[in-house]
């Protein structure tokens, strides 16, 4: 493994993340300027839902990716073909089951966001909106992972450019021209998502690749033992909605509405920093499986030095500027007719972008865990992370200091990173006393 290989597949990783990005972040811009700050909050309500559909993609896509990904590199691409198709037919189905429940209570789920009066209605309008595509947002993702364990990040970067193109125009067009609201930034994402579905699918119905999309009667057994592989991955997502629920929630009862005005801009701020470090950690995940089914010890401990220097790297480039120049980023969504928002959401800014620091290890170690087949160490990291020391910090701080409210994520991240180098001390004895081909 050579860094022309580790940056063939994080690069295109992260530009797709970053496009993904961009989109959501224009998608924002859309909604605070021409719909109004209350719609852009209930956008920022909802998102949980949205974060969620994702998690699901992951939550099969990564286990799915790290099984076929030690298949092709033992050369058994029988069974990666087996792998796919059985996983593809399974998640498709349950991705339609799911847009079915949630769009029965649409209401509920709304009122568990903590969406009450005008602000209910509005979230309620986004996500009838979203949730119909639940299938090409489940699907389109898992199809976007496995396309680079097919050996083409560069089309998986194409794919999510195309939809967030496509996000962008249909954004301008329904909410600038038809007035649409907040139901034209949800269509428009739903619209999208069926475009990347569109482009991922068909690399593997023409076969221009390893894998194919074979008949067979699909095993619930194979998409468990996706799932079981991916799990400490979709925390890993899954806390980014746990982390919004339960920042909205407690800001709510500190600040009321101008804290979920502040949080939002500051979470839309963020997002290029998290989806720059969940493209290093997804582009180096098949590598990882490949090397790792090749029993290539030396080149997977280059991948993850070469991680840790992007990561830190990055950390820097964006946490810089959050303390150098914070009115200008929160000048991007907020204007200054309003002071006590925007002088909130600028301290909101530099005290939560410390964790910038920290959380990109966290995610990179608990992915990288995943690709090894070491699910449970990502899984520990991923529930901490994300569930358990946000939740205490959060509570903590509410008590005894809640202007500092904002420092529960860099306090989490701390309290993670330290779980996380236990966890990579712990990862090195295994991979050098066994060396052993674990089943797929």
């Amino acid at each position: 493994m050579n860094l022309k290989t580790f940056f063939k597949y994080v690069i295109p990783t992260i530009l797709a993340m970053w496009v993904f990005s961009i989109y959501t972040l224009v998608d924002g811009l859309f909604v605070s300027h021409f719909v109004g700050p209350e719609a852009f909050s209930a956008v920022n309500l909802a998102m949980p839902v949205t974060n969620g559909l994702f998690s699901l993609g992951i939550l099969v896509s990564v286990g799915t990716s790290t099984r076929i990904g030690i298949n092709l590199g033992k050369n058994n691409i029988t069974k990666a073909n087996e792998i796919f198709s059985s996983v593809l037919y399974l998640s498709g189905f349950l991705a339609l089951v799911i847009s079915l429940v949630l769009m029965i209570f649409i209401k509920p789920l709304a009122n568990f966001l903590g969406a009450t009066g005008q602000l209910q209605v509005l979230v309620v309008d986004y996500l009838s909106f979203v949730l119909p595509f639940t299938f090409f947002f489940i699907v389109s993702y898992i199809l976007e992972v496995l396309v680079k364990v097919d050996g083409m990040p560069i089309l998986s970067t194409i794919g999510v450019l195309s939809s967030a193109v496509t996000n962008i125009v249909l954004d301008y067009i329904f909410i600038r021209y038809f007035h649409w609201g907040i139901k034209g930034a949800a269509f428009a994402t739903g619209l999208a998502q069926i475009l990347s579905f569109i482009i991922f699918i068909r690399h593997f119905i023409l076969r221009r690749g390893k894998l194919r999309i074979v008949r067979l009667w699909p095993k619930m057994s194979g998409l468990a033992k996706s799932m079981k592989i991916g799990f400490g991955d979709f925390l890993t997502e899954l806390s980014y909605s746990a982390i919004l629920f339960f920042f909205n929630r407690t800001l709510l009862d500190i600040y009321g509405e101008n804290g979920l005005i502040s949080y939002t801009v500051v979470n839309y701020v963020s997002l290029l920093l998290t989806m720059t470090m969940s493209g290093i950690t997804q582009g180096c995940q098949p590598l990882f499986s490949v090397y790792y089914g090749k029993y290539d010890l030396r080149s997977i401990r280059k991948i993850f030095l070469s991680a840790l220097v992007s990561l830190f790297v990055t950390s820097l480039i964006f946490f810089v500027p959050a303390q150098a120049f914070p009115s200008s980023l929160i000048g991007l969504f907020l204007s200054k007719e309003d002071p006590e928002v925007f002088s909130l959401s600028i301290k909101a800014l530099r005290l939560y972008s410390v964790s910038y620091l920290f959380l990109g290890y966290n995610i990179f170690v608990g992915g990288m865990m995943a690709a090894l087949n070491k699910p449970r160490f990502g899984i520990l990291i991923s529930f901490s992370r994300g569930f358990v020391f946000i939740f205490l910090f959060l509570q903590l701080l509410r008590s005894l200091a809640p202007e500092f409210i904002w420092l529960a994520g860099s306090f989490s991240e701390v309290a993670t990173l330290l779980l996380t180098i236990f966890s990579i001390f712990r990862l090195k004895k295994e991979l050098r006393s066994t060396c052993l081909p674990e089943r797929s």
